[in-house]
């Protein structure tokens, strides 16, 4: 499979399976001075609909959010405070990681990243080896990937080659007839934070009721547009 088309399809044909994705894990946050290991919990309804809860030690809730493809809802009951916007505005206020880039962030997020077919004229060069492809983007990007079809990493460099961010995959099992990571490791750069994921359940394409994307919101909590 020399074919840079063939290997964005494969990609999206694993990625096609999933439906729905319930995961429950461990949480490892650092950077900007501080550092934080709690639980997280994940919701997802593909491609568009995604319900975040993040816990510190002691059960202390931090955040809990909803994001479609377009906006992002982040609740900070420790701030009492609601953040409204896009998902590339909570990106940039630090509220979520960069999980890949704001059009991948709810599939990175449960561990597919997938470029879309229109970066297909992107690529560069194909090197391939025995258990994965590499793909050469142009613009300094190049992303790894499995034989059997998700990607395993995802990276973009800067012009001098310095890393702007990584996203990586590892620990795959077969889930609901596709391949999902069991670890999921997002590093942003320039300030460097790094978001660790390591999911201990995880169930795809089991039904997940819509009423389980929303958030319950206090009167009282200041609002803050993005």
């Amino acid at each position: 499979m020399r074919d840079s088309s063939a290997i964005l399809q494969r990609i999206q044909k694993n990625a096609a399976r999933l439906k729905t994705v319930h995961s429950k894990g461990l949480v490892i946050m650092s950077g900007r001075g501080m550092g934080m290991r709690g639980s997280i919990v994940i919701n997802a309804r593909m491609p568009d609909s995604l319900w975040m809860k993040i816990e510190g030690p002691l059960g202390i809730d931090v955040a809990t959010g909803v994001f479609s493809s377009e906006s992002a809802v982040v609740y900070t009951p420790l701030q009492n405070k609601v953040f409204r916007g896009s998902i590339g505005a909570a990106v940039k206020r630090g509220l979520v990681p960069n999980a890949v880039d704001s059009t991948n962030f709810i599939s990175g997020m449960v561990g597919l990243a997938v470029p879309p077919g229109s970066r297909l004229n992107d690529v560069d060069s194909v090197r391939i080896d025995k258990k994965e492809y590499l793909l050469f983007f142009s613009g300094n990007e190049r992303i790894w990937v499995d034989v059997k079809g998700p990607v395993t990493r995802w990276e973009k460099r800067s012009p001098a080659g310095d890393l702007l961010w990584l996203w990586e995959a590892k620990r795959f099992s077969k889930k609901g007839g596709l391949y999902l990571p069991g670890l999921i490791k997002i590093t942003t750069y320039e300030p460097r934070q790094q978001v660790t994921i390591l999911y201990e359940t995880i169930t795809a394409n089991k039904a997940i009721e819509k009423s389980v994307f929303s958030i319950r919101i206090p009167e009282g909590a200041e609002t803050v547009e993005l």
